[in-house]
C-alpha cells in the first residue's frame, strides 16, 4: 500500500479537521486531493515532517491522540515528497510539522484515521492544528512574514513593522513594538518581554527601560555620579546629617554637617548611610574619620567635643589633647599635674639615682629644688633641715637617716656661685653632714 500527503496543509486554530480522500490506484494516475484550504504559515515554514503510523487498535479520538508506539515512523525534509508504504487496515496516521530539522520545536499536527486498503494508494486531506507552544503566537522565523500594517492582526501575537511580521517580545529590532533598542552605553542588546534589558558598559546602568510606544534609551545611567542611582540603580546616596550630597566613583561621598563625617562609604547593593559617625563623642573616629584615642596609659577612653579625654593609669596625666588631624597621645605626660599650657612636668634627677617632677625647669638650684630632690631619696628618716656648715656660707638642703644615722646634702647657692651648688654629697656614718664639693654628683 502506497500513501500521499499533500504539502498543501491548512490551518485550523480552534478546530482540528481531517478529511480522507480514497481511490484505487494500481496502474493508475496519482491520487489527487482536493478541498484544500490555502497553506498555512505553520506548515510553509515547516523545515522538517514526520509521519507516525499507529495499530489498528489505536484511534484518532484517544485521549491525548492515538495510543501506543507507531508501527511506522518516517521524517521528510521540507520540499521532499510525503510518500510512505504501510500494512492494511483502517489505521490512524499522524502528521507532525517542526520548525527545525533537528525536530526539536513543534510546530502542529493533525491525525486522519483511513480504511488503508490493501492494493491503494491513498491521498489524506489535512488540516493542521497549531502545537500547544504556538497556539497564540507566531515561530521565531528567520525571514518574517510579509504583512499589511493596516492588518495587525495577521501577526498573531506579533506587530506588523516595516511590512514584515516582527516578534516584538524579543526583536531588540522591534522591542515592544517597531522601536529598536537604543545602543547608548550599550556592551549587549537585548529584548525580555517586549522592554530593552540591554546589559551595559562598565560604569552605566539600564535602569529606566521605557516601555513602547516611548523611544528606548538604552543605558541611560551614570552609576558613578548619579545621586539616585549612585553604584547601582534606585540606590541613592542618604541625606543623613550631610550638607552636599555627592557621588563619585559609584561611592556616595557626601560632605557633612560640623560634628558628623562620611566614613564607612558603603558599596552597593549596602545602602548609602551618609555622614553616619558623630566625630565629636566617637572614640575610634575622634574629631576625624580613623582618629581613634590612644590607649597608652589610658585607663578609660572618652572623646568630648571632638577632643580624647581619656582617664589615666596611675602616675600619668592627660595634658595635650591634640585636636584633629594631628593623632591623639594618650596619657602622654608621667606625673600628677599639667604644667603652664597643657605641657608635662620636668623630670629631674636627685643626683642619688632618684627622680622628681615639678614645673620647674632645669638648671633651678633653690630651697624648693633641693627639698624636692632630697625627698625623693628614699633613706630619708628626718625632716630635712636647713645648714650653713659650708665653709662659703652657701646654704643646703641635709636629709638624715636615723636608723644608719647617714645624711646627704643638696647645695645650693642664694648668692654667690660656689664649686658646691647642684651637687650632692652623701656622707658616711662616720663623717656626719658635710658640703658637696665640685667632685660629687649633679643634681636637677
Amino acid at each position: 500500500m502506497v500513501a500521499w500527503l499533500s504539502r498543501n496543509l491548512g490551518v485550523v486554530a480552534s478546530t482540528l479537521c481531517v478529511a480522507a480522500l480514497l481511490s484505487a490506484c494500481r496502474g493508475g494516475p496519482a491520487v489527487p486531493c482536493t478541498s484544500m484550504d490555502a497553506p498555512s504559515q505553520l506548515v510553509t515554514s515547516a523545515a522538517l515532517f514526520r509521519i507516525d503510523v499507529f495499530a489498528t487498535s489505536s484511534h484518532c479520538a484517544d485521549a491525548g491522540g492515538p495510543a501506543g508506539a507507531p508501527v511506522l515512523t518516517r521524517s521528510f525534509p521540507a520540499g521532499q515528497a510525503i510518500k510512505f508504504d504501510v500494512a492494511p487496515g483502517r489505521r490512524p496516521v499522524v502528521l507532525v510539522a517542526f520548525a527545525d530539522a533537528a525536530a526539536t520545536t513543534e510546530l502542529g499536527r493533525a491525525c486522519s484515521e483511513a480504511d488503508l486498503g490493501e492494493g491503494r494508494a491513498v491521498c489524506l486531506d489535512l488540516r493542521v492544528e497549531a502545537a500547544a507552544d504556538f497556539a497564540m503566537e507566531q515561530p521565531d522565523l528567520a525571514q518574517p512574514l510579509a504583512c499589511d500594517e493596516q492588518g495587525a492582526a495577521s501577526c498573531g501575537t506579533g506587530m506588523c513593522c516595516e511590512s514584515a511580521c516582527r516578534d516584538t517580545a524579543s526583536d531588540i529590532a522591534h522591542c515592544g513594538g517597531c522601536r529598536a533598542c537604543a545602543s547608548t552605553n550599550v556592551a549587549t542588546p537585548m529584548c525580555t518581554a517586549g522592554l530593552c534589558a540591554s546589559s551595559c558598559s562598565a560604569g552605566f546602568a539600564n535602569c529606566v527601560q521605557p516601555a513602547a510606544p516611548a523611544a528606548d534609551d538604552g543605558c541611560e545611567t551614570d552609576l558613578n555620579g548619579t545621586l539616585g542611582s549612585c553604584g547601582a540603580c534606585g540606590r541613592a546616596c542618604s541625606t543623613t546629617s550631610t550638607t552636599t550630597r555627592t557621588c563619585t566613583d559609584g561611592l556616595c561621598a557626601s560632605s557633612c554637617m560640623a560634628g558628623f563625617a562620611n566614613c564607612t562609604k558603603p558599596a552597593a547593593p549596602a545602602a548609602d548611610d551618609g555622614c553616619e559617625t558623630a566625630t565629636t563623642a566617637s572614640t575610634t573616629n575622634c574629631g576625624g574619620c580613623g582618629r581613634a584615642c590612644a590607649s597608652a596609659h589610658v585607663m578609660t577612653a572618652t572623646c568630648a567635643a571632638s577632643l580624647c579625654t581619656s582617664s589615666c593609669t596611675t602616675g600619668f596625666v592627660n595634658c595635650a589633647r591634640p585636636a584633629a588631624p594631628a593623632a591623639d597621645d594618650g596619657c602622654e605626660c608621667a606625673g600628677t599635674a599639667c604644667c603652664a599650657g597643657n605641657t608635662c612636668q620636668t623630670n629631674h634627677a636627685n643626683g642619688l639615682g632618684q627622680s622628681f617632677l615639678d614645673c620647674t625647669g632645669f638648671g633651678t638650684h633653690d630651697l624648693t629644688q633641693a627639698t624636692a630632690a632630697a625627698s625623693a631619696w628614699p633613706d630619708a628618716g628626718l625632716a630635712p633641715f636647713n645648714s650653713t656648715a659650708c665653709a662659703n656660707g652657701a646654704p643646703m638642703r641635709c636629709v638624715q637617716n636615723a636608723a644608719n644615722n647617714m645624711c646627704a646634702c643638696w647645695g645650693y647657692s642664694t648668692g654667690a656661685v660656689n664649686a658646691g651648688d647642684g651637687r650632692v654629697h652623701l656622707n658616711s656614718a662616720t663623717n656626719g653632714c658635710m658640703c658637696p664639693t665640685a667632685g660629687d654628683p649633679a643634681w636637677n
